[in-house]
């Protein structure tokens, strides 16, 4: 087990995905809670980083991880891959990340028709990220309905999701890439991945596939998980050298938790630098900024 020395979380979106809060107020916000370093990982996209950076760079704010949270697919599961100290130089990855892109503009447009079969008036033109590196998910969907008032706030916005969009209901989409072409890509580039919120699959065999397709970590500092999930997954990190990262999944106004909640050790930092400088050594890319 790490120990507690400073603050940071691993784990956290912007409006480019999912979450309320811009990359400079999240820095803001994070800099106000006393975080010394973050990783804003929005979904299949970093395009929060370099603004972030920018932002708390200006007001001396915490040390910027780069970071994303793949969104993947595997026996039927929605399994989400945090990549940590992702290299926007590498080619591989930069195709990835335009891969990304596309699938989810394809994706949105599957869901705009089953929104448009459900009697609902939103075409796949109507659903836009604010930013050109942004992805659509949830509130990008929402947004154009509550203009139109069919959703008239926050709490319906909620309820919509939950009916419509989450696995299983009727305008749900599965996302169409395979975790081992992410943690192949991922490994190969010099990046560190780890499960997020492993306990949310409900199915341990899909956790130990994931191991067996070369996962680094298991994401085990996360608010509310209970002590029978964490158990196993310290055992299973244990059993397979893998790390435990962690984080507050802070979505902003569409979250229950706050920044920092997750209570992650710095000491988790250091063991994703060491795994991500072993990697890297191996293949001869140390001549890297990233490296301290």
């Amino acid at each position: 087990m790490y120990t507690m020395t400073k603050a940071i979380d691993l784990h956290m979106h912007t409006t480019y995905s999912d979450g309320s809060f811009s990359p400079e107020k999240l820095v803001e916000l994070c800099h106000q809670s006393n975080l010394t370093h973050i990783s804003i990982t929005d979904h299949d996209t970093a395009g929060a980083y370099y603004p972030a950076k920018k932002h708390s760079e200006s007001i001396g704010g915490p040390e910027i991880i780069p970071g994303i949270e793949f969104s993947t697919h595997h026996k039927g599961k929605d399994i989400h891959i945090l990549a940590y100290y992702i290299p926007f130089d590498n080619a591989d990855f930069r195709k990835l990340f335009d891969k990304s892109l596309e699938n989810n503009r394809y994706r949105i447009s599957l869901i705009a028709e089953k929104l448009q079969k459900l009697g609902f008036p939103i075409s796949a033109s109507d659903i836009k990220s604010e930013h050109d590196s942004g992805v659509c998910m949830g509130p990008q969907i929402i947004k154009p309905l509550r203009a139109r008032g069919i959703i008239a706030d926050d709490k319906a916005g909620e309820k919509f999701f939950k009916e419509y969009l989450s696995t299983g209901a009727p305008a749900y989409v599965p996302n169409s890439v395979h975790p081992g072409e992410i943690l192949d890509i991922c490994r190969s580039a010099g990046a560190v991945t780890s499960i997020a919120h492993p306990h949310k699959i409900h199915d341990f065999s899909i956790v130990s596939d994931l191991i067996e397709m070369g996962v680094m970590g298991l994401e085990y500092y996360y608010p509310g998980m209970d002590s029978d999930d964490k158990e196993k997954l310290f055992d299973l990190a244990k059993k397979h050298e893998l790390i435990l990262t962690g984080g507050s999944d802070f979505h902003g106004k569409y979250s229950d938790s706050n920044v920092g909640d997750g209570c992650v050790p710095l000491d988790v930092l250091s063991e994703i630098r060491k795994r991500r400088n072993k990697i890297r050594s191996k293949q001869g890319n140390l001549d890297n900024d990233l490296i301290s």
